[in-house]
Order: structure tokens, then C-alpha cells, then sequence
């Protein structure tokens, strides 16, 4: 693997990734990324939220 980065042709580098490649099959904006992780964010916390409310 590291002889591979040494090739010197930016389209032969390696970009090791995990399984979850196999189901990317579009590309969206960085904003719009973050802005999902943050949406998911809040709604996850807000479902904890309500599991330790003492009511």
C-alpha cells in the first residue's frame, strides 16, 4: 500500500474505504451533508432526551 501512493499519478491513488461504498451512489454538497448530520443529530438527542425525561 505504501508503494501505491508513490505511483505519481493522482488517478492511480489508493483511498482505502469501508463497506459502506458499495451503496454511495450519488454525491451531495458539503453543506447539505452537514446540515443532515446536524438534522439527525438533533432528532437522536431529542429522542434521548425524552427517554430520560423524569415526568
Amino acid at each position: 500500500m505504501r508503494q501505491a501512493g508513490r505511483v505519481g499519478n493522482p488517478d492511480m491513488q489508493p483511498f482505502p474505504v469501508g463497506q459502506i461504498v458499495g451503496s454511495m451512489n450519488s454525491t451531495k454538497p458539503a453543506p447539505q451533508v452537514v446540515y443532515e448530520l446536524m438534522s439527525e443529530y438533533a432528532e437522536a438527542l431529542d429522542r434521548l432526551n425524552r427517554l430520560t425525561d423524569d415526568d
